[in-house]
């Protein structure tokens, strides 16, 4: 998950994760996505976490850290449920990627998503 940022926090944002991707010793080093990789963001295009997303997808396209293509799906709508709903309807499975916000936090907190 990523906490989305606009601008260039997003960016840097982006570009650690993308690194971590290929970091000496980590899990993920020897995981190899064996078709497109989605990246799901909880809101429309245009905003902050969309331009996350496309720039994380930018990043592992450019650096070559995937060797299949990327794709941004847009789910909004009910304060992250939607994408949520999505991604875990796919358990275990690393060829989605969720851009979280603060929003699933909160709704854990106060109770309003069974989902964390």
């Amino acid at each position: 998950m990523i906490v989305a940022g606009g601008g260039r926090a997003g960016r840097v944002l982006a570009l650690a994760l993308a690194a971590s991707v290929v970091a000496p010793g980590s899990r993920a080093q020897s995981w190899r996505p064996e078709r497109p990789v989605e990246i799901v963001v909880p809101s429309a295009p245009g905003g902050s976490n969309d331009k996350t997303a496309r720039t994380l997808e930018k990043v592992l396209h450019d650096r070559k850290l995937v060797p299949v293509a990327s794709t941004v799906v847009n789910k909004p709508g009910g304060g992250n449920a939607m994408t949520m709903s999505y991604v875990n309807a796919r358990p275990g499975d690393g060829h989605y990627l969720m851009i979280g916000t603060p929003t699933i936090l909160s709704n854990h907190i106060i109770g309003a998503a069974a989902l964390n």
